[in-house]
């Protein structure tokens, strides 16, 4: 007997049905875990409320954090969601990319959208992943920020009166915000009419907290939040001996000594031919390099002597950076066209430019060493490129000098571009290569995520930064360098941008003293370096800029020293990703179209009066430099005293430009 279609379809049906498994087992988690907890915001009317947050983390997963609002709020809560989850992860030692993040926020009333909640969620999410009970009587407001520190928020007294309702007994604030300033409508009655004004007055919320049975205790870092909330200590290790491999530092001791010759030799160079100029603005500025050249190269044979081979050959850098500015500025005013020797160097530059990155491209790691130093020759190659443009656009104005220093600066990118290319020292085996896909992924979206953070923040309180406009230039670079397969380049640029990002956010919204800060994100890059290096790996980078931050530290120039140590910190980031990516599998994106590469040389614009002196023009360019403050991000890192605030303009004047 036939069997008719239908009939057929049946049985083939319920065949499969018998030899699947359910579709509800297929798709459930191998792991999950979920915590709920208040949290206090303020609503709309001024008065404070508990929400409820409840996270629920599953693997396997992407590393996506999906977030939802009951009623909606700002963005910035969602983004605060993101960098929590990157937080936690790195606190515990583990991979984001194996987890998915779910996040709930839900609140009877309406509140006001913001990143208060940031801490409290990361918090939140460490319980999960590490299988904590939280402490229901503890209750916190914070912002989560992305070295794992605690910053500002308001609201402060209302949100401590209604965890105080909700049956709070510790109420967790960040650092520095044990009193505040709130404002308070007063009500004046008259004949006719009720005046209101506002006064602002200030908070003891420690006080306030006794007179409503509750402690207030303040909280830097996320580390101290969970301990307080849950009782246990994420274990914090020190790193007993943060000096480099002593074969790095010989070889990084060698880049200092080729400096320093440079250097000595275009000194003499430059002090030869200084008296053929006659004295004005030009000649003063030639002297300022000059001094400034030998103040560096001074440093730079202290700093070596005392074993600090990073810093020293920062130092020299610098030194020479300086002194081979002097050079071409002054061959330029000795020209009869001034333009000519700018237009030399800058076609010389180019095919430096070429050459370095032609040869990158045929490069692959031998060790993990050479992995590193792969990472940071292309950046700093992507640094020569934009300096490079830069110069080109100055000297499209008319701006001679200021050219003049970001060619001589781009130069220098390259060759140090070179120099790390040169590190293949032994190490462990390199990452394979599916591996170096997945740290790009990951620090891309990383730096997506705390560049998007960072300036949701700034623009709610309605900051600028140029800290966070170098960070977001760092990610549409590592966005291009994506796309073109440039992996390395990706890894780079993305530590640049969150590095930036972080210190952009620090910037705008620091309470507590610097020092007490810098104390803070210091032993969290400590910790992140002791877990790597736990596994035998010897960082290269990580130590560096960790070696250049306690330099800084030293000599009081703690905004220095605060960037350097988020550096230090986030590059240890990526040999932890290295290290629990080893076989990892993802498919290389798709290469797109190139980036414009500089063109061979400036075009030079035709000059209003062809008869103008070149003095005058080069002082006028001169005068534009300075006014541009070039001539100060060319000189590197600021050496002077800080005080206990941290000023965000003067942290948009750290420059990038500062080492090797």
């Amino acid at each position: 007997m036939r069997t008719r279609p239908l009939e057929s379809a049946a049985i083939l049906g319920l065949l499969l049905l018998a030899v699947l498994p359910p579709i509800s087992a297929q798709s459930a988690p191998e792991w999950e875990s979920e915590v709920s907890i208040s949290v206090p915001a303020v609503t709309t009317a001024g008065e404070g409320v508990l929400s409820r947050l409840t996270v629920r983390v599953v693997r396997p997963g992407s590393g996506k954090v999906y977030f939802s609002a009951d009623p909606l709020t700002q963005l910035d809560t969602q983004s605060a969601a993101r960098t929590a989850a990157l937080v936690a992860c790195s606190l515990l030692g583990l991979n984001p990319n194996e987890f998915d993040f779910y996040v709930s926020m839900e609140s009877d009333s309406m509140v006001i959208g913001g990143p208060s909640a940031g801490a409290a969620m990361t918090v939140a999410m460490v319980a999960a992943l590490a299988n904590l009970t939280l402490d229901g009587s503890v209750v916190m407001t914070g912002m989560v920020n992305p070295d794992g520190t605690v910053g500002p928020v308001g609201g402060i007294p209302a949100k401590l009166t209604a965890a105080a309702e909700g049956g709070a007994k510790l109420f967790l604030i960040p650092a520095g915000q044990e009193v505040v300033v709130e404002n308070r409508v007063i009500e004046e009655p008259g004949p006719f009419w009720i005046t209101r004004r506002v006064v602002r007055e200030r908070v003891n919320v420690t006080e306030l907290g006794m007179s409503l049975g509750v402690s207030v205790k303040s909280v830097m870092t996320i580390r101290e939040a969970v301990e307080a909330s849950t009782g246990w200590r994420i274990p914090l290790k020190e790193v007993e001996e943060v000096s480099l491999d002593p074969d790095v530092a010989a070889v990084i001791t060698g880049w200092t000594n080729a400096y320093l010759a440079e250097y000595d030799s275009a000194r003499r160079e430059v002090l030869l031919n200084l008296s053929r100029l006659p004295e004005g603005p030009i000649k003063e500025y030639l002297k300022q390099k000059v001094e400034t050249a030998k103040l560096e190269a001074e440093k730079a044979k202290e700093l070596d002597s005392t074993g600090r081979p990073y810093s020293a050959a920062s130092a020299a850098f610098r030194s020479a950076v300086a002194i081979d500015t002097a050079r071409l500025v002054l061959e330029m005013a000795l020209a009869d066209d001034p333009t000519k020797p700018l237009l030399s160097h800058a076609l010389e530059l180019n095919q430096s430019i070429q050459k370095v990155e032609s040869s990158l491209e045929a490069t692959e790691p031998e060790s993990s060493t050479s992995f590193e130093a792969l990472v940071a020759a292309w950046q700093r190659l992507y640094d020569a490129m934009e300096a490079f443009e830069k110069a080109t656009d100055l000297f499209k104005s008319g701006d001679l000098v200021s050219s003049a220093e970001w060619l001589v600066y781009a130069n220098w990118r390259v060759r140090t571009a070179r120099s790390w290319a040169g590190l293949c020292l032994p190490g462990g085996p390199p990452p394979d290569r599916s591996v170096i896909l997945s740290v790009a992924a990951t620090m891309l979206y990383e730096a997506e995520s705390v560049v998007g953070y960072a300036a949701s923040l700034l623009q709610d309180v309605g900051e600028s930064s140029a800290l966070l406009d170098h960070a977001m230039d760092r990610l549409a670079l590592a966005k291009e360098a994506q796309q073109d397969g440039r992996h390395y380049a990706v890894i780079g640029l993305s530590a640049e941008a969150i590095a930036y990002s972080t210190l952009a956010i620090h910037g705008a919204f620091q309470t507590t003293d610097l020092r007490r800060l810098v104390d803070a994100v210091s032993k969290e890059t400590l910790g992140r370096l002791a877990r790597i290096m736990e596994t035998g790996v010897r960082p290269v980078t990580a130590l560096s800029y960790l070696e250049a931050a306690e330099v800084a530290r030293e000599e009081g120039d703690l905004p220095s020293a605060l960037l350097l140590y988020e550096l230090s910190a986030t590059y240890a980031n990526i040999d932890v990703l290295v290290s629990l990516g080893e076989g990892a599998e993802l498919a290389p994106p798709k290469a797109a179209p190139r980036p414009t590469q500089p063109s061979a040389s400036p075009q030079p614009t035709q000059p209003a009066h062809e008869e103008t002196p070149i003095w005058v023009a080069l002082t006028i360019s001169l005068a534009s430099a300075a006014a541009g403050g070039a001539v100060g991000f060319i000189l590197g890192r600021r050496s002077h005293q800080t005080d206990g605030t941290l000023d965000s303009a003067e942290l948009d004047q750290i420059e990038s430009c500062s080492s090797p």
